[in-house]
């Protein structure tokens, strides 16, 4: 995997790790969800990755700026609402010292067929790129694929900033994968969101652009290689094409590009000799390289991750896909979360006769060995609910080097023990989230306000 390798698990073909456990992904199925509730906006922060995306709703009106730092308590994440995410006296680690990071890694091989293309040199071949996008970027190696499209590295050419742009095929988007956005209309559901939060844990969408086949979204590059031994494959060049010439328009959020190319100058580079398939920089494969980690360096990854599920708890938004391999890690293991594909807004309920009632969904979407009892038994679910018990997963297998359960519909017995021995308050909270009983199980908040971080390790 790599670095957008694990965003939308259809994007992303799951590789097959037997050394820890076998990967299940369970194809999207389409859910009868009224995906115009992610208009969800507010004057966006003086971070936002994209100011232009604002709509009435003011869901986010009251998520004030996050603080930048990733070494801060996820309480920091939600200052928007102290009294209900507060960590009190929580104390910032240090950054962990890695056990093993190579310098220069080699690259993970994409196929033993050294003849074989990629997927994005399959549909790129003869695809005209959108004008704007061919000006500003040229394409490089592949990152990613799955089954709603890929994703591969470009250079910005104004500054020679690497980004990653994940290509999503319109045909390929399921009926439940649209929103619709004030500025851009009908778009996918990921490109919505992201463009509509601001959080250091988060990973930032900085353009956006669309032609009849293709949703582009341009977004960082962040996470390190983790695969120790592995032999780089040369794959064909990726042939680029643009559009005739056209004058260019201000894309959103593009006024951080200090120059534009006039539209005389849309010429398309020469291709590189060949592709590579790049090594994965997800936190899956920092778990395979380091074992497990020490109950410490959980903490210091764990808390990251809780920040910004603390932080789209606020905003009303459920991820509904939280894994290891949706979770860029660099070597100072710091975190982004990514893989917005699955993500939906859910207002939480209000107390009293007038108040909303909770929405249960029907579907699943995402990775069975982060999966709730509830889901695996067919029943309706709370999506916040079943967002706490992947969590709870992730903190075991990050601790354990493997997930909780033999396969995965043990969850449904609760059939879990943890092979590791750490503090009483990390059992603790390994307990609350990993509750089989989806109404005793704690809430993302009662995660936020747990003894665990606040204790010395």
């Amino acid at each position: 995997m790599s670095h957008l390798d694990s965003l939308p698990s259809p994007f992303i073909a799951t590789p097959s790790h037997q050394s820890r456990f076998k990967k299940i992904t369970v194809p999207r199925t389409p859910l009868s969800i009224n995906t115009t509730h992610l208009n969800i906006s507010a004057t966006p922060s003086p971070m936002s990755p994209n100011p232009g995306l604002q709509s009435s709703t003011s869901s986010f009106e009251s998520v004030s700026s996050v603080n930048s730092s990733p070494l801060a308590s996820p309480c920091e994440a939600v200052r928007a609402q102290p009294p209900r995410l507060d960590l009190g006296a929580c104390k910032a680690l240090p950054p962990p010292t890695l056990s093993y990071f190579p310098v220069t890694p080699p690259c993970t091989p994409f196929t033993d067929n050294e003849t074989a293309e990629t997927t994005s040199l399959r549909h790129l071949r003869d695809h005209q790129l959108h004008p704007e996008f061919a000006a500003r970027y040229s394409l490089r190696d592949e990152l990613g694929t799955g089954g709603f499209g890929f994703v591969v590295s470009a250079i910005r050419l104004s500054d020679q900033i690497e980004v990653a742009v994940k290509f999503i095929l319109r045909h390929k988007v399921p009926k439940h994968g649209w929103a619709r956005d004030p500025i851009h209309g009908i778009v996918p559901v990921e490109a919505h969101v992201l463009g509509n939060v601001s959080h250091p844990n988060i990973i930032r969408m900085l353009d956006f652009y669309q032609d009849r086949q293709f949703f582009y979204l341009v977004m960082e590059i962040h996470g390190s290689p983790w695969v120790k031994n592995s032999n780089a494959k040369k794959l064909p060049g990726l042939i680029r094409k643009a559009f005739k010439k056209s004058p260019l328009r201000q894309n959103f959020n593009c006024g951080n590009i200090p120059s534009q190319r006039p539209a005389t100058s849309l010429c398309v580079p020469t291709p590189r000799p060949g592709m590579i398939r790049r090594a994965s920089h997800d936190l899956f494969e920092c778990i395979e390289t380091h074992k497990s980690f020490g109950e410490r360096q959980t903490k210091y990854i764990f808390r990251q991750i809780v920040g910004a599920v603390a932080y789209l708890n606020a905003l009303d938004i459920v991820h509904r896909d939280i894994k290891d391999e949706n979770i860029l890690i660099d070597e100072n293991f710091t975190v982004k979360l990514i893989d917005f594909g699955s993500a939906v807004s859910i207002k939480a309920p209000v107390m009293g006769k007038t108040g909303r009632k909770p929405t249960y969904l029907t579907g699943f979407y995402g990775t069975l060995n982060f999966t709730s009892p509830e889901i695996l038994q067919g029943l309706p679910y709370l999506a916040d609910q079943t967002e706490v018990w992947s969590l709870g997963v992730l903190l075991y297998t990050c601790l354990c080097g493997e997930i909780p359960f033999s396969e995965p519909f043990a969850a449904i017995n609760n059939e879990w023990k943890l092979k590791k021995k750490v503090s009483p308050e990390c059992q603790d909270l390994i307990g609350i989230m990993l509750e089989k009983d989806p109404v005793r199980r704690g809430s993302i908040t009662d995660v936020v306000n747990h003894p665990w971080w606040k204790i010395e390790i």
